[in-house]
C-alpha cells in the first residue's frame, strides 16, 4: 500500500456569501484545526488559535476605512458576538461539522445575546391594560 501524505496545517479559503446574515462578502484564508484541538479547546483557546492561524482577509474597519489587521491585538477589538460567530463558522467549515453541540450552542447564545437567551425574550407585544 502506498503512502498518503497531507500537512496538518492546510490553508483553507472561507468565503461568506453576499447574503450571509452577519458577514456578507467576507473572505479569509486560514489554517484548520486538528481533531484534538477541536475536541478539547475552550472559547479562549479557539480565539487564540484563530488569531494564530488567520493568514489574510478582506475585513475593512467601517469607522476608519482601513483593512482590519490579522493580529491578535486587532482581533480583540472585534465585537464579541461577531467573534463568536466567526469562531463557530471557522470551526464548522474546517471540520465539516455543521451541527453545534447543544452545550456549545447555549454557551454561544449567552455570549451573543449578552447573557439573555433569545428564547426568553418575549416576542408578543404587551397586552393593553
Amino acid at each position: 500500500m502506498g503512502e498518503f501524505r497531507r500537512s496538518t496545517r492546510i490553508p483553507r479559503r472561507i468565503t461568506f456569501d453576499d447574503d450571509h446574515h452577519v458577514f456578507p462578502g467576507l473572505e479569509m484564508r486560514i489554517h484548520g484545526l486538528t481533531v484534538g484541538e477541536w475536541l478539547e479547546w475552550t472559547f479562549g483557546d479557539l480565539f487564540a488559535a484563530f488569531c494564530d492561524r488567520l493568514i489574510e482577509w478582506n475585513w475593512v474597519d467601517d469607522d476608519t476605512g482601513e483593512p482590519l489587521a490579522t493580529t491578535k491585538e486587532a482581533l480583540t477589538e472585534i465585537d464579541s458576538a461577531d467573534m463568536a460567530t466567526l469562531l463557530a463558522e471557522w470551526r464548522k467549515r474546517v471540520t465539516g461539522v455543521h451541527a453545534v453541540p447543544l452545550e456549545e450552542e447555549r454557551r454561544l447564545a449567552l455570549v451573543t445575546t449578552n447573557g439573555a437567551l433569545e428564547s426568553t425574550i418575549p416576542m408578543q407585544p404587551p397586552a393593553d391594560s
